[in-house]
């Protein structure tokens, strides 16, 4: 797993059957996202945020988020109004 924004965008699947997922812990709407473009936006709405990449089935890092929200360590940003 990796953590940053920056440092979840730069990482290339080694294995090409595994794709990756992106678990959003901080951001406009945490949660697990399927691309780096849904990510960046609907996650992220293009800011800053807390990412980590997760190697495995969408069920288990749904499982991780669900965990991480239930210890509080999720955190909702506030949306920007206007454009972008």
């Amino acid at each position: 797993m990796d953590e940053g924004v920056f440092d979840a965008l730069q990482v290339i699947p080694v294995n090409k059957d595994k794709s990756l997922l992106y678990i959003l812990t901080r951001g406009i709407a945490p949660g697990v996202y399927t691309s780096k473009s849904q990510l960046i936006r609907d996650g992220l709405q293009f800011r800053g945020g807390t990412v980590t990449v997760y190697k495995g089935s969408h069920a288990e890092a749904r499982c991780i988020f669900d965990d991480w929200k239930a210890h509080g360590k999720v955190k909702l940003l506030k949306k920007v109004i206007g454009a972008l």
